[in-house]
């Protein structure tokens, strides 16, 4: 396809800091609640504002979004 260019260059300022490795539902809930949580919860309650929306109901979160979201609930 000569003349089309590739995707637009991604300014700097949209690339996200790192945040630790990219965590699914399943993982999140393994790791950090031992299987004592549904998925569903997970997805619903887990950092809510840091949460990747992959498609309909499969999420994504950076391990240190989690880590940072599970220490403001032990303040609470």
């Amino acid at each position: 396809m000569a003349g089309r260019s590739s995707a637009a260059p991604i300014a700097e300022s949209a690339i996200p800091a790192q945040g630790g490795r990219l965590l699914f539902t399943d993982e999140v809930r393994r790791e950090f609640f031992h299987d004592r949580k549904s998925l569903w919860w997970v997805r619903r309650n887990v950092a809510p504002d840091k949460k990747i929306r992959l498609g309909h109901s499969t999420c994504a979160w950076h391990e240190e979004d989690v880590r940072a979201w599970l220490e403001g609930l032990k303040g609470k």
